[in-house]
């Protein structure tokens, strides 16, 4: 598992209760979350739009404002902002489902909309709203800084069958960037989406992507999945 920590044992949690399978796990985050000192106010916000779990984290733990509306891109980070204390509504999708959804709350109820998250980011969503004359604006919170596999990740991918969830586009670049050139014993992908799998032509792996809508329940079935093959 290479996301942050705290995302992956999260992950594997869930696993295990959806199909009751033990599987032994080497954690090796690519990248740390690295906050970044904003001005915060959303008093004046109509609607929160998050895509991803750490911009909830981030902004759950600088204010206790709970009362304005949160968009959310699936049922994750969804999870994580109604966990927080906010009122939700998940796109259950891409980048692309949350823009139609921000679109249709907008004409009902026109307002200010806020896109909370990194420095960076798959879909620029205050921006697309501002193209179609909405009022939105980004609050970057957190940036996502690279590191190195560990010396045990390395060394399992060279002698071990391997199979590696990978959750976005920048997570797929990161690992090619370190594997590239390297010898690998048997190394499958497991990709949220089409788009994850760009990055990975580079290396020597079987790369499988889960169904759409991408999502945590796709990735867990799908994964169940590859690992029940490779027990047989």
């Amino acid at each position: 598992m290479t996301r942050p920590k705290d995302q992956s044992e999260d992950f594997i949690r869930a696993l295990k209760s959806s199909t009751g399978l033990e599987i032994d796990v080497v954690f090796s985050p690519m990248v740390v979350i690295e906050p970044i000192e904003a001005e915060l106010d959303i008093s004046d916000v109509d609607y929160l739009i998050f895509t991803s779990v750490n911009g909830v984290r981030q902004l759950a733990e600088r204010t206790s404002l709970r009362s304005v509306p949160a968009l959310c891109v699936g049922k994750t980070t969804a999870g994580a902002a109604l966990a927080a204390g906010f009122d939700v509504t998940s796109a259950d999708g891409t980048g692309e489902d949350l823009l139609r959804l921000a679109l249709e709350r907008n004409q009902l109820a026109p307002g200010r909309f806020l896109h909370v998250g990194g420095e960076d980011l798959a879909v620029d969503l205050a921006n697309l709203l501002s193209a179609e004359g909405i009022r939105a604006q980004r609050l970057v919170l957190y940036r996502q800084t690279a590191v190195p596999l560990s010396k045990d990740a390395i060394h399992l991918l060279a002698t071990k069958p391997v199979i590696v969830p990978l959750f976005s586009e920048r997570a797929a670049q990161f690992f090619a960037d370190q594997l590239e050139n390297k010898k690998l014993f048997d190394l499958r992908i497991l990709c949220i989406s089409v788009a994850v799998t760009k990055p990975l032509s580079r290396i020597q792996a079987e790369i499988t992507t889960a169904p759409n809508p991408p999502g945590r329940v796709k990735m867990i079935k799908a994964l169940a999945g590859l690992l029940q093959i490779g027990s047989n």
